[in-house]
């Protein structure tokens, strides 16, 4: 996403409404409903940025962010009998990575915010257990908004989503253990097709 909020926001949708661009006075964002690799997000992206650009002229960008919320279904990667605690790092369950909590869980949430230092960026990541329809508490929601508040040179747009990009996918993968990475059948990336 980039920019803020505005009161009157336009919204293009592809025919089959499985991506949305919205675009308002002082913002451009994309929504796709599947994320598959960031290189097929990304190209969605640019040409509606680039025509941002070009007919708008802005002098920079006051906010650049991704957000990635990951919906962790246990029951549909056939690992329903596992615990949380064998496919989530100790350090992102906390108090769920003792058995008796887990066992006897009705609602686990957190909110944790990090301020960047100049241009790392910021984050804010949301997270905690949701209810599927027949299936409570067997997914776990991961909510990363990753961020940049500041001015930002339109032609480091780019380069910018893709190091907060970077950034998304070693924090998603800081929050998984192996077992939960390998179940999720992993593509390897072909470097010469990017």
């Amino acid at each position: 996403m980039l920019g803020g909020f505005a009161s009157n926001t336009y919204v293009f949708s592809t025919e089959d409404r499985s991506s949305d661009i919205h675009l308002s006075q002082d913002s451009i964002s994309l929504t796709v409903k599947s994320y598959t690799r960031w290189e097929k997000f990304r190209s969605l992206f640019e040409r509606p940025l680039e025509k941002l650009v070009e007919i708008y002229n802005p002098n920079f960008f006051t906010r650049i962010g991704l957000r990635y919320v990951n919906s962790i279904d246990r029951n549909a990667l056939g690992l329903g009998d596992h615990p949380w605690s064998q496919l989530l790092q100790k350090t992102v369950l906390g108090e769920l990575s003792i058995p008796h909590f887990e066992r006897n869980v009705e609602e686990a949430k957190r909110v944790l915010r990090i301020k960047g230092e100049e241009q790392n960026g910021s984050f804010l990541l949301q997270h905690g257990l949701a209810n599927s329809p027949g299936h409570p508490l067997s997914t776990y929601v991961i909510d990363f908004d990753f961020y940049n508040d500041g001015k930002t040179e339109c032609d480091h747009a780019k380069s910018t989503l893709n190091a907060l990009n970077s950034r998304a996918g070693a924090a998603f993968r800081w929050c998984i253990t192996t077992a939960l990475h390998n179940a999720m059948e992993p593509e390897q990336l072909d470097r010469n097709n990017i």
